[in-house]
Order: structure tokens, then C-alpha cells, then sequence
């Protein structure tokens, strides 16, 4: 049996909790790390349930919840939704008869000063309904180590990291190891679909294939006639998985009554190398992006970047000559059902 650890950059921290997690448990078990950092728990729907080989009887370690959080207060996510997308990935979890676990972090912003927000506490409702275990690090934290009068400013090395170089790591992992003990298959209602699909093959188009130490995925650059597919069902699209560059470009998204750009020009100091990214289109668009069944959905290069949206580090107006270098490719397109 295998175990996944699915998070973000807290999980694929040389010197962090993932690792000496994996130390203890090497001994048993295989360990397989497909976090992906600076995404929302999306991609980690897609990562588990179509880009991994997730079988009956492994083990699924689940931790976004920090990133989720960073996106609800940075990018303006609608909370309801990303625990939507969660409650999918314990159905299909319940489906494939994985065993599941959370390990949920904070960021150093939430923790010190809290701020209403209904996504923890409906995260944790959500984890009990279907019967799964967490461990909430912060709140553990204080109560099993009364005497460090619980997790401090100086426990994180910046607002959404723990520092690697702190006892908190240690407590972190040893509460993965736990967890993992007490993983189980989510109880779901025997009438429970996951309506959340994501489309990755495509007509028309060029296919590569792009591999670093994180992951491993078939990417699509839409060339000069675009990439589109035609859906059986009627639904929404939910959003981009895309492997973005800071001469990613302009992509199109159109339906047979809606055409939408969006920024695939991911640009942040210091990072020129091909990063995966989420593109959130009822976030951008400010409502849902609806399609009928059998109605063609197609993304195209845009020449221009006049009226394009973009996420936060993404780029809304590069120049012609990043318009033209089209760097970017598409990993998958979120839709739902509807």
C-alpha cells in the first residue's frame, strides 16, 4: 500500500514536516509526495483523483487548508467553493475505498489575529460528517505543549510557512504519522457522484509531456488552430490547471455564447521556471461560466491582452513580445457537472 501526501508548499519543504514524515513511515510504507505549493485544494482534487495511481487500500494525506486560506483572503475565493471541491475529493476518495486524513495548518495571519471566516470550521464539519480524521496542528499544539503557550510568530518563518528550522516541524510530522494510523475510507451516501471532472485530452493541438520533482503531467499548447472539447453534459467550468511561465501569454476561453481571456503569464521576482498553476474562472469572472451539453468549449492564443482577467501574480497587460512568446500550456480544465 502507498501513502499520498497531497498539500502545498509546506509539504514540499526540503527541511520540512514531509520528509522526516516519510522517514518514520518508509519503513512500512511507500511514500509518494504530489503536493504542489501556491495553489488552492483544487489541485489537489486533480492531483489525487486524476494524476496519481491511487488504489483501494492506500492512504491519502491531505493538507491545503493553509493554502485555502491564503486564497480566500488574497484572491477573494468564495470559501463555500473550495469546500464543495473538497467534499468531492472525500467522495471520490469514499468510491476508490482510499483511506483519508487531513492535517490542517494556518497561516501565521489567521492564527495571530482570527478573522471571521466560515471555511475552518465548516472544513472540520465537512471532515466529521464523512467520518475522517484531522489533526488541527495549531490547536494540538497548544494543547499537548502547554508549556510553549502554543504556536507563536516565531514558529513560522514568513505568513504561510512554519519555520523548518523549529520544534513545531517535528510535532508536525509525528502528527502526520498519527493521522495516517487513523486514516479511513469517507463514509458516503451510496447515491453520492462526483460531478467535478477534469478534461484532459483535447482536439486539435500539440501534446508534451513535462516532469520536474513535483510532478509529472501531460500539458497542451493550443498552436494556431486552439484545443477545444465538446462535454456530454451540461455544467460550469471551474477553472485552469495550467503549467505557466513569465512569457506565458494570453489564452481565450469561448462557448458558443461567452468568449473570456485569461492571463496564463505567471510572474513573480525571481521565478522564470515553468510553475503549475490554478486559474479560477468563476472567481475571475464573478459568476459561473455555463455550457449546454454538446456545445463546444475552446481555448485559443490571444493576440491581444485587451479585457483579459487576471490572477493575482499573473501579469494583465505583458508586452507583445511575452504576447508572442505563448510559453504556457494546459494541463486540465475543471468543469462540474450540472
Amino acid at each position: 500500500m502507498t501513502i499520498y501526501i497531497t498539500g502545498g508548499s509546506n509539504s514540499r519543504m526540503k527541511k520540512g514536516w514531509a520528509p522526516k514524515f516519510s522517514q518514520q513511515m518508509r519503513e512500512r510504507e511507500t511514500v509518494r509526495n504530489i503536493s504542489i505549493g501556491d495553489v488552492p485544494s483544487y489541485v489537489g482534487f486533480y492531483q489525487s483523483l486524476f494524476n496519481s495511481d491511487l488504489e483501494p487500500g492506500d492512504t491519502l494525506i491531505w493538507e491545503y487548508a493553509l493554502n485555502d486560506e491564503n486564497h480566500i483572503d488574497f484572491q477573494n475565493y468564495d470559501a463555500s467553493e473550495l469546500l464543495r471541491g473538497i467534499e468531492y475529493l472525500l467522495i471520490g476518495c469514499a468510491h476508490a475505498q482510499v483511506r483519508f486524513g487531513a492535517l490542517i495548518m494556518r497561516t501565521r495571519r489567521r492564527h495571530l489575529s482570527p478573522v471571521d471566516c466560515i471555511y475552518n470550521a465548516d472544513l472540520k464539519g465537512l471532515f466529521e460528517r464523512y467520518n475522517v480524521p484531522y489533526f488541527d496542528v495549531n490547536e494540538e499544539f497548544a494543547r499537548r505543549r502547554p508549556y510553549h503557550g502554543g504556536v507563536k510568530n516565531s514558529h513560522y518563518s514568513n505568513f504561510a510557512h512554519y519555520d523548518p528550522e523549529s520544534s513545531i516541524i517535528n510535532f508536525i510530522a509525528d502528527g502526520g504519522v498519527e493521522i495516517c494510523q487513523e486514516a479511513r475510507a469517507p463514509e458516503a451516501g451510496p447515491n453520492a457522484v462526483v460531478p467535478l471532472r477534469a478534461i484532459e485530452h483535447f482536439d486539435g493541438g500539440t501534446v508534451s509531456t513535462f516532469d520536474n520533482r513535483a510532478i509529472s503531467v501531460t500539458t497542451w499548447d493550443p498552436g494556431e488552430d486552439g484545443i477545444s472539447f465538446i462535454p456530454a453534459q451540461a455544467g460550469k467550468v471551474i477553472g485552469f490547471v495550467a503549467l505557466c511561465t513569465p512569457e506565458g501569454g494570453m489564452m481565450t476561453l469561448s462557448t458558443g455564447t461567452t468568449t473570456q481571456k485569461f492571463s496564463v503569464t505567471f510572474s513573480e521576482d525571481f521565478i522564470s521556471k515553468p510553475m503549475v498553476k490554478y486559474i479560477s474562472v468563476p472567481t475571475l469572472m464573478g459568476a459561473p461560466l455555463t455550457y449546454e451539453a454538446g456545445e463546444r468549449l475552446r481555448l485559443e492564443w490571444a493576440e491581444t491582452a485587451e479585457g483579459a482577467l487576471a490572477n493575482r501574480k499573473f501579469t494583465d497587460s505583458p508586452s507583445d513580445e511575452i504576447l508572442a512568446k505563448r510559453e504556457s500550456r494546459i494541463v486540465a480544465v475543471l468543469v462540474e457537472d450540472i
